[in-house]
């Protein structure tokens, strides 16, 4: 997967030039897998000033995740592993950690420990997101 893959329906995914080392890697790779697992179309905006909403409406339009060089092993692994969750009674439970490997073993030019490390912290986040939008849904139709 190169620069400016699009992943499905989310948006293109961008990756900056590489020599850029920042901190705070954690925090974009669980915003990004947050972004791909929800949809901005989910965001309730009933009560939005009409900025957000035209803030949000623009974003949509954007809809371009930029991905760190330190994040892009990670968001590779991540991206080639979504058919591999392992599902129970309640959903997605995990990544299948044993095609995880494989992936690794096959695409990663760096330190696999460190790309397993980033990769759950996208796995986590993922969990996360889809248990949200699990209760969000289940609200919704308790409602109707």
């Amino acid at each position: 997967m190169g620069a400016g893959a699009d992943p499905g329906s989310h948006g293109a995914v961008q990756r900056p030039g590489r020599g850029l080392q920042r901190r705070g890697c954690s925090k974009k790779l669980q915003e990004l897998a947050r972004s791909l697992i929800r949809s901005p179309s989910e965001v309730d905006r009933s009560n939005l000033a009409p900025e957000l909403e035209a803030h949000l409406e623009r974003r949509e339009a954007e809809d371009v995740h930029w991905v760190w060089p330190e994040n892009w092993a990670a968001f590779e692994t991540f991206y080639r592993c979504q058919t591999q969750w392992r599902v129970g009674m309640s959903g997605r439970t995990g990544l299948d950690y044993t095609a995880v490997r494989v992936v690794l073993d096959l695409f990663s030019e760096e330190d696999q420990r460190e790309s397993f490390d980033r990769l759950q912290v996208m796995e986590f986040a993922a969990l996360e997101a889809m248990g949200e939008r699990r209760a969000t849904s289940g609200q919704r139709r308790k409602e109707r």
